[in-house]
């Protein structure tokens, strides 16, 4: 039992590591002009964030924003199945199951005006393969110093295991509660 707490530990620890690494690279790249950037040397702890963006064991996005995605890092493709130019411009609508795009387009819409301060949720994204997984999605908006919104960094945690264990849990108390009718039935002469 210890050990599933420990992997919670580690994938919060993991997720928030990474939401501040994306708000860091985002703030800046907007604090930093084109000539200043041509003109400044690799700093190593932009270095370090970008190690971790690349290396985190969570799906990692940065989009504009419209919410079209302008960066994303390995475990993302992998959750996605899709090659890194291939999520390149495509939006969370055109990953997310039909029954769950209307109620992430409101929950968007909604952080992206500034009525909600972040946007967590769990949905269905459809693969490339056209097969289902669930996912856990945190995004927080990255706002310039007059509130306007320049992009949105998300963490997507893939929780389809979790999902599934979820539903034959389920299953499982149903038969259990079954089994308890029957059997208490049978014991009382029932039929």
């Amino acid at each position: 039992m210890a050990r599933p707490t420990a992997r919670v530990v580690t994938e919060s620890s993991a997720l928030l590591s990474l939401r501040l690494t994306l708000c860091y690279l985002t703030r800046r790249e907007h604090n930093v002009s084109g000539q200043e950037r041509a003109e400044e040397k690799p700093q190593e702890p932009e270095e370090g964030f970008s190690a971790i963006f690349e290396l985190a064991s969570v799906g990692a996005v940065l989009g504009d924003a419209e919410g079209r995605i302008v960066r994303v890092n390995p475990r993302m493709c992998e959750i996605t199945g899709y090659a890194e130019e291939e999520l390149l411009g495509k939006t969370p609508a055109d990953l997310t199951h039909p029954d769950d795009v209307e109620q992430d387009l409101e929950r968007f819409r909604r952080m992206a005006a500034g009525e909600t301060p972040v946007y967590g949720r769990e949905n269905r994204y459809v693969r490339k393969d056209g097969r289902i997984r669930w996912v856990s999605v945190n995004a927080a908006p990255i706002r310039d110093e007059n509130g306007r919104l320049l992009r949105i960094a998300s963490v997507i945690l893939d929780i389809t295991e979790r999902k599934h264990a979820e539903v034959k849990l389920k299953r499982q108390a149903r038969q259990e509660a079954l089994r308890a009718e029957v059997s208490a039935a049978l014991a009382g002469g029932g039929t």
